[in-house]
């Protein structure tokens, strides 16, 4: 199953709504525009050499111990301090109360000692307190390990009672209850944690995880060399984070949001029901890709991938403002692809005078003289406008890159930064765009063109991923 949502920016000022309920797609999800915080750098030399020396274990020992080998992801999925505009996880509203509950059974054990607790069904933590209830025993609020007793997933529950923020998703593998030492700041880039908070972490397989990832992030009944792709690319984005994660020194790698990846579990809760997420042909995608990764000199890359790139793929250097890598390059995309779902879009949107004044005075900028117009000032070899001006009655405003981004969100469905500025039509100016996302990296829908034209899943991701090779771990 796969997610209907709304654009990148919610309906704001004068852009028509309209537009915006029109673009309610079954859509892949990882289309955050967001610049990383840290430089795309090659992992540290031997990185993948180790991450293939655990992947050779047969099974993962999650079910025994905390596993932290590189097979065994740790997703800090509660509590969720900011999400991205349309993602299926709201932000969490209550960050002291979750549930747990397997019909099954589960064992709750001491993280550190290994010490077993109890044996329950259901567990609520309230981190208001310092003690919780293991049926009618108290414990002293502490540092846990809880694994099903059955092969039954495990539900996890928060903000229960609040229609609009409810969540719900039945998760396989583990669950530890711990601190955690870093954060994610508004950007969905990961910073230290001033103060450190109880989290609840799934630990499960990364193949286990790439069963949700891969459904949420393309539409199943897309074609299976490119549903391959995606399995193959979402690994070696997961690995990448991981090996970024654990040579910082967190105790967590990433969290479910298309601040990374779109995980919503094995099942989520929407409109009040349980709904499947994985699916069989996304699952055998998976299944037949098991171990396979993208590299370049040996190492696992950064394998950024957005939704349609609206024609030209963007550099990293371009797109988020960091020195470039040989395999994040300025790519054409395939013949059509401005045709295909966020191809295009814009072209209900109007900008009005008024709109941009509010946005100016926001921005702590005083027009001297009306608004007439926006113009784009400067454009990426790739196209995209990086920086405009206002036209006024009287003279101009430039805007910088960070006044430019807010000029566009503010007006709404801005789905990525390959636009072009249109006419005035009675006192309104039109914008015409192309793609959906960052545009870096694997485009999925064009990646969907080639497979239809007979590409298998490695040359899809050598041609969006020059000068890479597919691995097997």
């Amino acid at each position: 199953m796969t997610v209907f949502i709304t654009a990148l920016m919610s309906c704001v000022g004068t852009l028509a709504c309209a537009e915006e309920k029109q673009f309610l797609y079954e859509f892949p999800l990882q289309n955050s525009l967001r610049a990383p915080l840290e430089p795309i750098q090659l992992l540290p030399a031997g990185t993948t050499n180790k991450i293939s020396k655990d992947f050779a274990r047969l099974t993962p020992r999650i079910l025994d111990t905390p596993d932290r080998s590189f097979q065994t992801l740790w997703l800090r999925v509660f509590p969720l301090i900011n999400a991205p505009l349309g993602d299926p996880f709201p932000q969490t509203q209550d960050v002291n109360n979750i549930y747990i509950q397997n019909d099954g059974g589960f064992n709750i054990y001491h993280l550190q000692t290994g010490q077993l607790l109890g044996t329950a069904s259901n567990l609520h933590l309230d981190f208001t307190k310092t003690t919780f209830m293991i049926g009618a025993n108290a414990f002293p609020l502490t540092v846990l390990w809880i694994t099903p007793v059955s092969a039954q997933n495990t539900t996890l529950n928060w903000d229960k009672g609040t229609k609009d923020f409810e969540v719900g998703m039945k998760v396989r593998g583990g669950i530890a209850l711990q601190p955690t030492l870093y954060t994610l700041d508004g950007a969905g880039n990961t910073i230290p944690n001033p103060v450190p908070q109880w989290s609840i972490i799934n630990v499960l397989p990364v193949e286990k995880y790439l069963l949700s990832v891969v459904p949420s992030e393309v539409l199943s009944s897309w074609h299976p060399s490119m549903l391959q792709a995606q399995a193959i690319a979402a690994r070696t984005y997961t690995l990448y984070q991981m090996a970024l994660a654990r040579n910082k020194g967190q105790n967590w790698d990433m969290d479910p949001t298309t601040w990374f990846q779109s995980y919503r579990g094995a099942q989520f809760l929407v409109n009040g029901k349980y709904q499947p997420v994985e699916s069989s042909a996304t699952t055998q995608a998976t299944i037949a890709t098991a171990g396979q990764a993208i590299v370049y000199n040996g190492e696992v890359i950064q394998a950024y991938f957005s939704g349609n790139s609206g024609g030209v793929t963007c550099t990293a250097g371009e797109c988020f403002n960091q020195p470039d890598v040989p395999y994040l390059q300025q790519i054409p995309d395939a013949a059509g692809v401005t045709s295909k779902s966020g191809g295009t879009w814009g072209t209900k949107a109007n900008i009005t005078p008024a709109a941009i004044t509010e946005v100016l005075t926001k921005l702590g900028i005083t027009a001297p003289s009306t608004p007439v117009k926006l113009e784009g000032l400067r454009k990426g070899p790739s196209g995209r406008t990086w920086e405009m001006r206002v036209v006024l009655k009287n003279g101009h405003i430039d805007l910088d890159p960070l006044q430019t981004r807010k000029m566009m969100k503010t007006f709404g469905a801005i789905r990525s930064f390959l636009y072009t500025l249109g006419s005035v039509t009675s006192g309104k100016q039109s914008i015409v765009g192309h793609g959906y996302g960052h545009g870096v990296g694997l485009s999925q829908e064009g990646g969907q063109i080639f497979a239809v034209k007979g590409w298998n899943a490695a040359r899809i991701l050598t041609y969006f991923y020059p000068n890479t090779q597919i691995k097997v771990l």
